[in-house]
């Protein structure tokens, strides 16, 4: 028998009615049974037999901690308990130790911005408010403090909000320089370019219409002591590294979610230039019509597409480099409506001869239609040429449409990592920001699925 259980006392019990949104539900203690546990008087008047190990004790009615390890009685439901009640308070960080719990509130909450960062320099953690900006403050000190790289590890589920608090992480980091007197351009600009990753590496989901569809690693090197007058602190460049990129939402994409946001952000800001062929917008085209979903709310993809523009400007793409990129976008959707008839040897579909004509031209390739639909073998100094069926001709024409697409993104990675790269070295200290998948199960789950899920037990 628990000694912090006595008759009377008010516990909180696992539920155990199928289909209740609650995991668990409070009860008062009536009684202990010897070897089988408590009798626990629910709140509805019934009663139930509790095993001990599934009886926790409740902390007293209204109580809440920014740190769950200060509560009176710590357990799963007495955690829970506390998440739920500083989130109904507008409350959605709470600590737990060092580890800073984020609940997504899915709306704009007036807790970021210059003002509120003002409040954490050289506030230890938990001396403050608990926010994602006191994490990145204790890396930043203790960085200053030990001349050791520190890393945040942001993760959870998708939908969870890891791309916002990320954002707000390296908001703060960069605020953080400048506030010091030792900040540059450099600081800005590496807030400047995200808008490049975001169209290029977010897509709607069924669970979030912003969602990262890749992990990435932003390390940002950092002056570890005074050089001259420069002071401890100062960015002295960036690198990102990319990882699992979901190549396979390029070909298909599930029911009520979309492609890359850049494809529907090129649709809406190049759709009047005729040499790209985009008219007919997103409905016409296979890449971006499987799901029936062509809009997501809070995505303005004309919006997305300024900013994107803004952002090339500022890593030194001109018009003609931003264009050269754009055709090869335009070029995979139209790469995309290349269909293919016959039984057992495939030919293009006579009614895809525009779009293969468009595809070829805007992606700098010939001899498309024959690459698709033959393969060669060479076998002891002879070569054969086998014409594909049909369903070969479609799964080639995909895997080219997604090896280009990840070439293409892997370009824009280098360069967002040549002009951040700054004063930079190797072997230079750094924060690092780790922004990694959520754990997945979908009804048709793929080898990134395992990749994805493996990475987040580890």
């Amino acid at each position: 028998m628990s000694p912090h259980i006595t008759k009377g006392t008010c516990v909180w019990v696992k539920e155990i009615v199928k289909g209740s949104p609650e995991a668990f539900v409070q009860g008062t203690v009536a009684e202990f049974v010897a070897g089988k546990g408590y009798t626990v008087v629910l709140a509805d008047g019934t009663e139930r037999l509790v095993r001990e190990v599934d009886c926790a004790p409740a902390n007293p009615e209204g109580l809440t901690a920014p740190d769950n390890c200060h509560l009176i009685h710590i357990s799963e439901a007495a955690i829970l308990m506390n998440l739920r009640s500083r989130f109904a308070d507008k409350r959605i960080y709470t600590y737990t130790g060092e580890i800073l719990v984020a609940l997504n509130p899915f709306e704009l909450l007036p807790i970021y911005g210059v003002e509120s960062m003002g409040a954490y320099p050289n506030k230890a953690l938990g001396l403050a408010e608990p926010h994602a900006y006191a994490m990145a403050e204790e890396a930043f000190r203790t960085f200053l403090a030990t001349s050791l790289s520190q890393s945040l590890v942001v993760s959870g589920e998708s939908g969870a909000g890891k791309t916002e608090t990320n954002k707000h992480l390296m908001h703060y980091l960069a605020w953080r320089s400048k506030s010091e007197h030792v900040g540059n351009d450099l600081a800005e600009t590496i807030i400047a370019v995200n808008p490049i990753l975001e169209s290029f590496g977010n897509a709607k989901t069924s669970r979030n219409n912003n969602s990262s569809r890749f992990g990435k690693f932003v390390k940002i090197s950092v002056r570890e002591r005074a050089v001259g007058v420069a002071r401890p602190g100062a960015v002295l460049g960036a690198t990102t590294k990319q990882y699992l990129l979901e190549k396979s939402r390029i070909p298909f994409q599930s029911p009520g979610e979309r492609n890359y946001h850049v494809f529907y952000q090129v649709l809406r800001g190049c759709g009047a230039d005729e040499s790209l062929g985009l008219s007919g917008g997103a409905p016409s085209f296979w890449y971006l019509n499987q799901s029936g979903v062509f809009s997501a709310d809070g995505i303005d993809d004309a919006d997305g597409f300024a900013r994107l523009v803004e952002a090339f400007g500022c890593v030194g793409y001109d018009e003609g480099r931003q264009q050269q990129v754009f055709r090869l976008v335009s070029g995979l959707l139209h790469l995309g409506n290349v269909s293919f008839d016959g039984e057992d040897e495939s030919a293009v579909a006579a009614g895809a001869a525009e779009s293969l004509s468009r595809a070829q031209s805007l992606l700098g390739l010939s001899g498309l239609g024959e690459c698709l639909t033959t393969r060669t073998l060479t076998a002891r100094g002879e070569t054969t040429t086998l014409r594909r069926k049909p369903e070969e001709a479609v799964r080639a024409r995909d895997a080219l449409a997604k090896a280009a697409y990840a070439a293409l993104f892997d370009a824009m990675v280098e360069m967002i990592n040549n002009r951040l790269v700054g004063e930079a070295k190797p072997e230079s200290k750094f924060i690092g920001l780790l922004d990694v998948y959520g754990f997945e199960s979908f009804a048709v789950n793929t080898f990134e699925q395992l990749c994805i899920n493996f990475a987040n037990e580890k």
